[in-house]
């Protein structure tokens, strides 16, 4: 998915609930943590992403986001300013051993060499260390109405997403994986957020379906248009709740 101007709004009430699961199982008790004014976290994420490192930093001593493409460090002033951001892989994270108590991959693993990042996960992990796994998919129903799911159907087949590489990835898979970590936690849930018709029209066009069309040649303003148009009898000009589904998955060393 492409971020967008709609993008961090939805995805801030989705990581609002990711900390709090976050919260709850590092420091509500169930796994140990030395001393939580003394915690530090790595992300593997895009500093595009505002709200996780803001959110992150209500508990974390420390917060450190790693993207892999240097030039997005710039947007790290707006992202949290009181968080460090460094370009690097997931695959050789940039950090010295045992150098945090938290990773959040958010999103991201899916498109990882999962053999590499594992035990670079591992290595700079402290020992009572844990990773933290999430993602979601695109918001494509409602919750009291129908007519969203034939819509998004219709979109996807009108613009295709491109072939990529990502693997599936969730809670059942992670835990089979020979990965040097064991399952601790679980979560899936299913969040709705309020939006209006425009709303949802502008993240609509921040979908990877839409870049994938322009690189086609297809002008944004073709795909602006037919989407207004064919999105206008789905909503009816009213605000509605439109449901994103997605899970946590809570590993620690094995």
């Amino acid at each position: 998915m492409h971020i967008g101007a709609a993008l961090p709004l939805f995805r801030t009430k989705i990581e609002e609930q990711d900390i709090r699961w976050i919260a709850g199982e590092t420091l509500g008790g169930k796994f140990e943590v030395r001393d939580v004014r003394n915690m530090k976290l790595a992300g593997i994420f895009r500093v595009q992403q505002p709200a996780k490192p803001a959110c992150i930093l209500r508990f974390a001593h420390q917060c450190i986001g790693v993207d892999p493409v240097e030039a997005m460090l710039k947007w790290a002033s707006t992202t949290a300013s009181s968080a460090h951001f460094v370009a690097g892989a997931a695959e050789a994270i940039p950090l010295c051993d045992r150098a945090v108590d938290l990773i959040t991959a958010a999103g991201s693993l899916n498109y990882t060499n999962l053999d590499l990042f594992f035990p670079e996960a591992l290595r700079v992990l402290m020992p009572h260390g844990v990773l933290v796994v999430y993602d979601f998919s695109p918001g494509t129903s409602f919750r009291n109405a129908t007519g969203l799911e034939e819509w998004f159907s219709n979109f996807a087949d009108r613009y295709p997403l491109p072939p990529d590489e990502a693997r599936t990835l969730n809670p059942e898979i992670l835990a089979e994986l020979d990965s040097g970590f064991r399952l601790h936690g679980q979560r899936y849930f299913e969040i709705e957020m309020t939006m209006t018709p425009d709303f949802y029209l502008d993240y609509m066009m921040t979908e990877t379906n839409v870049a994938a069309a322009r690189r086609r040649g297809v002008l944004r303003s073709e795909i602006r248009s037919w989407c207004t148009e064919t999105l206008a009898p789905v909503w009816r000009g009213k605000e509605r709740g439109v449901l994103f589904r997605g899970y946590f998955a809570c590993l620690t060393p094995a």
